[in-house]
């Protein structure tokens, strides 16, 4: 019996006026793993699934708790927190996209700002802070 994979695709572009491009990655499947684990796995070992040598990739994540959202992306057409998106709860293949410079979010019941796109960076998330000190009480 061949070994359980798990093939995830990353919509990534080079800078913000380049044409978006989707490269695949498989990775051996492992117990309790989420999208935020397979980033680190991809970024550790930037390599394509057809064998090519990729740039790292980029992403943010602070918490891994679900609580301040600095890994949210669409993860398969959703916006979910990467670091809750269990792989073994997802149809494979896994698409990651970073929201795009006009798409607009509540997840945490609060309005969030526009995010800026900058490579080769990742995205700036000052937001995030603003919005967390409005929301404490």
């Amino acid at each position: 019996m061949a070994d359980k994979t798990v093939i995830i695709k990353i919509k990534r572009q080079q800078s913000p006026d380049a044409k978006p491009q989707w490269e695949e990655f498989e990775l051996p499947w492992k117990r309790g793993m989420n999208v935020t684990s397979s980033l680190m796995d991809i970024a550790a070992n930037p390599l394509t699934r057809d064998g090519k040598t990729t740039t790292p990739i980029t992403y943010d994540a602070n918490c891994l708790e679900e609580v301040c959202g600095s890994c949210a992306m669409l993860i398969n057409g959703r916006a979910r927190m990467a670091c809750s998106a269990l792989i073994d709860k997802l149809d494979q293949p896994i698409r990651l996209e970073p929201f795009s410079k006009t798409l607009w979010m509540d997840l945490a019941g609060l309005p969030m700002a526009k995010i800026p796109f900058s490579r080769p960076g990742p995205i700036r998330r000052n937001w995030t802070i603003a919005t967390r000190r409005r929301a404490r009480p």
